[in-house]
């Protein structure tokens, strides 16, 4: 990837500063902001009662009515964490196929495949087509300039993406700056600051006239993504990780009903979340929590409110 200053960064150079990033030192602009300090937290987490698989597996889907009642109450309430039955560790035919002494590239790129890079290029491409042929879209001088991106361009993209976390500054030009006391020259050198904002604007990783196929309309995207990539790992007692664009109480229970413990974030106006959380005046380090069907709803206070 070449930028508009004379040195270019190859392929091998982005990889080994990414997943070399401790020596990378997480710096801030002296006029940036702390994205987190002063947000009161939620934080859910999932179980269910003791019951068996088949009944979760064949009650009808009529009866789960029950769920669109959520009354939240600040009893002992028990949270039950699902033992783990899954098979741990890297899988054996993963393991076979990596060289020796492999390294976290190699690891990294036996999970990720190429197809994957190829299919968010192609999207991305397939978007950008549809948008500049389409008539009243609203073009720019820059969608003027679009071509056609590259696997290779996309993890570049992804790259620049990862490194952003390691040398935080408030505003995405600034990672393009000239000013020799801000200046990091590494991103120019991957790709220039109007091609970046082109991959941002056009970056896809499905086809939209597919959309409405895969995505049932009666749930919300957020939902269908999270069920649609555990389906493999469904019933095997996995904990599942997720923020506060994921995280709903509707999402928790449906988790419960395959046997997957779920933690994360959540915003506070989601809907079914416990009404008195808004209103709750806590002190600072100060925990409430509140439980119905099976989740655990946890606020606290940080800073400030």
């Amino acid at each position: 990837m070449a930028g508009r200053k004379g040195e270019s960064y190859t392929n091998n150079d982005i990889e080994s500063a990414l997943f070399e990033s401790d020596s990378f030192s997480s710096s801030t602009d002296e006029d940036s902001t702390d994205e987190i300090d002063g947000m009161d937290s939620v934080r859910s987490e999932t179980s269910c009662e003791e019951g068996g698989e088949d009944e979760v597996e064949h009650q009808p889907l009529q009866k789960r009515k029950k769920v669109d009642c959520w009354k939240w109450c600040n009893s002992n309430a028990s949270v039950k964490k699902f033992d783990f039955c899954g098979v741990p560790g890297i899988n054996a035919r993963v393991l076979r196929n990596l060289p020796n002494n492999a390294n976290e590239r190699d690891f990294f790129y036996a999970f990720v495949k190429p197809d994957f890079w190829e299919s968010i290029s192609e999207e991305t491409n397939r978007f950008a087509e549809s948008f500049l042929n389409e008539t009243g879209s609203r073009k720019s001088n820059l969608t003027d300039e679009w071509f056609s991106t590259t696997a290779e361009e996309i993890q570049a993209y992804f790259a620049v993406c990862i490194l952003m976390a390691q040398v935080k500054k408030n505003k995405i030009h600034k990672y393009w700056s000239p000013r020799a006391v801000t200046e990091t020259p590494f991103f120019g050198k991957v790709m220039p600051y109007r091609r970046f904002l082109l991959l941002s604007k056009f970056l896809h990783f499905t086809d939209n006239a597919n959309l409405d196929e895969k995505v049932p309309l009666e749930v919300p995207s957020s939902e269908a993504i999270v069920l649609q990539l555990m389906k493999p790992y469904f019933r095997l007692g996995y904990t599942l990780a997720v923020d506060n664009w994921y995280t709903s109480p509707a999402l928790f229970q449906k988790l419960i009903d395959k046997k997957t413990n779920a933690i994360g974030t959540v915003r506070q106006n989601r809907k079914n979340m416990p009404k008195h959380f808004q209103k709750m005046a806590l002190k600072k380090g100060e925990t409430k929590v509140m439980f119905c069907h099976g989740i655990a709803a946890f606020k606290w206070r940080d800073k400030k409110d």
